[in-house]
């Protein structure tokens, strides 16, 4: 009987599942047309379904219900023990009336079905230990990990050290707060750990230790400098405490990311470790991967062959390219050969002699290791050199040529390397034009030419740039005698200890070898007694250590406009920050003077027809009562065979007055005037003087 209780039981509750999901599938909008009320159902069909489901739910879990058997039977038992009210007879039972519907009111109590569990998903946001990583990295209020309440970082005290006020390495005073404040705050704001590791990696630097105050053993080898960036971009040079006070770090931190910066190295590898690689930031090493094991090394005689390869190729010569370590030992190749026609023409003859062929990367490397270039230096232009290329000029004059080449540059090196005489390389830069802009209006317009005269000194580096425009100088050789008169005047006045003066140039005669220039050079030299030596370079090969200031000027103009001669003058003084700027004299009209008369009348060597000429001199030499000269370099000085005379003789004035430009170049200049400054311009070129 518990058992045929049991299965009635279960049927009812199986029964008001299902009356339940009918009910809540019937819908409740009035407004809709289908009509899916479902139909009539009897108590019998209704209790069939339920122990149709019961059964099948029976027959999906086997195992469930046979290790329910003992433990169901001993139930049964209890209950019919304990249930001595149930009577079958007024227990109520399932209507078999067909006819009657459903009444909800008395349908069966229905059961709490258990709905599925929700699967929990990672919110590794809300996180205990990730909250607090990210209040740490917001430099937020916050609990570490060991429960320690951790209050917002904060901006450290100056550093007031009396070492860093007297050392000329640290400028911890020169920070403002406000630049400490600015730091500080630009410091936390960023976004990540990386990236303020990366920050202080590339503000510490490492040296090799100077000087060791501990005779023992020391495992350090090297001395970390630290320093500030202002948000200007200028580096301030800082004491370690200034440096972890304004950045509010630990020094523990410092050391931890600079150890990861610096990598271990032996004493010996710091020793063979070149300075420049030290004072740079050294990042995290970039590891290699491995190596998969298909590439196969080259072999050294694979090498060897591409050596001899290469030397057998036709080079030619830049005797005359000027003597430094990058072009001294250079092999030019013709004008159009490119590398990797060379590299095509290597692997056809490797594989006809049945060797194995490199890449175009390591021919390359070879290739420019070996010394190899195509590219052929522009100053490489001298025309006894070009004729001698195509074949139209003999051997014997080119051989000469090459030979006065070389031999007047290893006399202007012994030259310098005398420090009981000054010695000096002058030359004219190009002309600038003035104004210079970018302007489109100013294309098609004639400007006012600004020149400019510079002396170099082989021995302290100094550099002089006499500057004029048109309007105060013109090109004449009184212009550039007054020029040679003016400097070396002002510098035997500052150098008294100097009695011997060397004066390298190029072969112009119209700026260097002339008898205007002559005659000033010994009013001079015959004035203070001293001994000027003119010395020139051989035609088309005259690049000297002057011509840096004209590379390092045209830099410098390139990257701005300039509209007036004066914005010459200051970019010539700021072109150059170290070992010194350029000292920059602006000439005017009323400055240069000449000779009121002449000591000699010529400096030709010669006198008849056949003889040398002024174009043949090579040096000439300056002192009282004589002028000398010589023909090569490696000659001896002879006396110029012109009568010197013994007479004294005054400067005069050599301009009056300004120079007029044309009248089109003064109406084009006040066509300008819009595209430039007001008050400079008007000062300038309101009113010319003009035709």
């Amino acid at each position: 009987m518990a058992a045929a209780r049991k299965e009635h039981m279960e049927a009812a509750e199986a029964l008001a599942v299902l009356m339940d999901l009918m009910e809540n599938s019937q819908l409740q909008d009035d407004n809709c047309d289908l009509d899916i009320t479902p139909p009539e159902v009897t108590n019998n069909e209704i209790e069939n379904t339920a122990l149709h489901v019961l059964t099948t739910n029976t027959e999906a879990a086997p195992v469930q219900l046979s290790q329910r058997g003992n433990e169901a039977e001993s139930d049964m038992e209890a209950e019919d023990e304990q249930d001595v009210a149930y009577n079958p007879d007024t227990s109520p039972e399932p209507s078999t009336d067909s006819d009657t519907e459903m009444d909800p009111s008395h349908k069966p109590q229905s059961i709490a079905l258990r709905s599925p569990t929700k699967i929990r998903k990672r919110k590794p946001h809300q996180w205990k230990s990730n909250i607090r990583k990210k209040l740490r990295l917001e430099d937020d209020e916050h609990t570490n990990s060991v429960g320690k309440h951790q209050q917002k970082r904060e901006l450290g005290p100056m550093c007031t050290s009396a070492f860093c006020k007297k050392s000329n390495l640290r400028n911890c005073s020169s920070l403002e707060e406000t630049d400490r404040k600015e730091i500080f705050t630009s410091f936390w704001g960023m976004k990540s750990w990386e990236c303020r590791k990366s920050y202080i990696q590339a503000l510490v630097t490492a040296q090799p230790i100077k000087q060791k105050k501990n005779t023992t053993s020391s495992r350090r080898h090297t001395s970390l400098f630290y320093a500030l960036k202002k948000f200007d971009g200028s580096i301030v040079s800082v004491c370690k405490k200034m440096f972890c006070s304004t950045l509010g770090i630990s020094k523990r931190t410092i050391g931890s990311w600079t150890s990861d910066s610096f990598c271990k190295r032996s004493q010996g590898e710091l020793l063979e470790a070149d300075e420049s690689e030290l004072r740079t930031t050294a990042h995290k090493p970039k590891t290699k991967s491995p190596c998969s094991g298909k590439t196969k090394p080259v072999s050294e005689e694979d090498m060897k062959y591409l050596k001899i390869w290469l030397l057998d190729l036709p080079t030619v010569e830049s005797h005359y390219c000027r003597q430094t370590d990058t072009y001294r030992d250079k092999k030019f190749l013709f004008p159009g050969t490119k590398v990797t026609d060379l590299h095509e023409d290597y692997c056809k003859s490797a594989s006809g002699k049945s060797m194995r062929a490199v890449g175009l990367t390591m021919f390359r490397k070879m290739f420019s290791a070996m010394g190899f270039s195509i590219f052929i230096p522009k100053k490489d232009q001298c025309e006894k050199c070009m004729a001698a290329k195509v074949g139209n000029l003999s051997n014997d004059l080119y051989n000469e040529h090459v030979e006065q080449k070389n031999l007047a540059r290893e006399k202007k090196e012994k030259d310098k390397d005398d420090n009981s005489k000054s010695v000096w390389t002058m030359d004219l830069q190009a002309v600038h034009l003035c104004p210079k802009t970018n302007a489109s209006s100013a294309y098609y317009k004639t400007k006012v030419q600004v020149h400019n005269m510079t002396y170099f000194n082989l021995g302290t580096k100094e550099g002089f740039c006499y500057t004029w425009d048109e309007c105060n100088g013109n090109l004449s050789s009184e212009m550039f005698a007054y020029i040679y008169y003016i400097h070396f005047e002002n510098y035997v006045k500052a150098n008294p200890g100097k009695k011997h003066y060397i004066i390298w140039s190029d072969n112009c005669c119209h700026q260097n070898k002339n008898v205007t220039v002559a005659n000033l050079l010994y009013h001079l030299a015959r004035k203070y007694n001293v001994t000027i030596d003119q010395k020139v370079l051989v035609t088309g090969h005259t690049q000297m250590e002057c011509d840096s200031m004209h590379s390092t000027i045209e830099r410098n103009i390139q990257i701005i406009d300039i509209f007036t001669p004066t914005e010459y003058a200051v970019l010539f003084r700021t072109s150059r920050k170290r070992p010194f700027p350029y000292t920059v004299v602006e000439i005017e009209y009323h400055h240069p003077v000449k000779l009121g008369g002449q000591y000699f009348t010529s400096i030709r060597p010669g006198k008849g027809k056949g003889d040398p000429t002024v174009g043949d001199l090579k040096a000439i030499r300056y002192e009282r009562g004589e002028v000398q000269y010589k023909l090569s370099h490696n000659d001896d000085w002879e006396m110029l065979p012109q009568r010197v005379r013994e007479v004294e003789l005054d400067t005069l004035q050599l301009f009056h007055q300004q120079s007029q430009i044309t009248q089109r170049k003064f109406q084009d200049v006040v066509s300008m005037l819009s595209i430039m400054p007001t008050v400079p311009a008007k000062r300038y070129f309101e009113n010319p003087p003009h035709d």
